[in-house]
């Protein structure tokens, strides 16, 4: 019974490892400048849990193995930068280089902590 059971566990892992597809890109910045060590991670499509995480290397290139296809939100944080995310397929290996957006800035001629930017309140870190 135990080596059915081992021999059934051992199966589904070798078929989802099988089935399992890679996220890889790049991450850039304004000025098309790499951007070292920003923050990658994969969530469920409702953005609620975390299924994989991954920190960009020295050159801001990033790669998150063995995901199984279907739909995700991937978001992607860097200091300055606040944070990016989209909802993306996988089906296949996949590359996505992804431009970050102008970095939130604090408008001193307001003076109430908006961004000007998203525009939202209390959000505005000064770097």
């Amino acid at each position: 019974m135990r080596t059915r059971f081992l021999l059934l566990f051992f199966a589904v892992t070798i078929m989802n490892t099988l089935n399992a597809q890679s996220i890889s890109g790049k991450v850039i910045g304004i000025n098309g400048e790499w951007l070292p060590f920003a923050n990658v991670s994969l969530n469920d499509s409702g953005g609620m849990k975390t299924i994989c995480f991954a920190e960009a290397d020295v050159n801001g290139i990033y790669k998150i193995a063995n995901v199984i296809p279907g739909y995700y939100l991937l978001k992607i944080g860097y200091v300055g930068y606040g944070i990016k995310s989209f909802s993306i397929k996988i089906n296949k290996d996949t590359i996505i280089n992804i431009d970050m957006i102008h970095p939130c800035e604090y408008d001193k001629s307001i003076n109430d902590n908006t961004c000007p930017i998203c525009h939202k309140k209390d959000s505005v870190i000064s770097i």
